[in-house]
């Protein structure tokens, strides 16, 4: 079964999250089996609003429906400054969602919002709270 997916943006303790229903703070729902986190080096050029809204839903929509929802964390020590956390349903369709021909246009779009450095690391769920 497929859920609608609204978005809403929350700024806890200084921290951009993004959610995107099914996904919520405290639980994941049973269709997520994978996530992908993209984490962002610290940069002087960072467009927190573009990614959030423009960037995140261009993912949206190449990507549906394997990409369930995502998080937005920024962090105010440390090497990272932003990690961004992608819900799939299943480790076949992020493969699936990273070979179609949209996804160039996804990874042309991130010097929109950054210049920083991202690593991109799939893991799957390993546990549920």
């Amino acid at each position: 079964m497929r859920h609608r997916r609204s978005c809403t943006q929350v700024r806890p303790s200084g921290s951009l999250l993004t959610s995107c229903s099914p996904v919520t703070n405290s639980t994941l729902p049973a269709e997520v089996n994978v996530v992908v986190t993209v984490s962002y080096a610290r940069s002087d050029r960072f467009d927190l609003a573009y990614l959030a809204s423009s960037h995140m839903a261009l993912c949206k929509e190449t990507w549906a429906p394997s990409l369930l929802g995502f998080t937005i964390s920024t962090f105010a020590e440390g090497p990272l400054a932003v990690v961004t956390t992608m819900y799939w349903d299943s480790k076949e369709g992020f493969e699936s969602a990273w070979k179609l021909e949209g996804t160039k246009k996804i990874l042309a779009d991130v010097q929109n919002y950054t210049d920083a450095k991202f690593e991109l690391a799939v893991g799957a769920v390993a546990a549920r709270g």
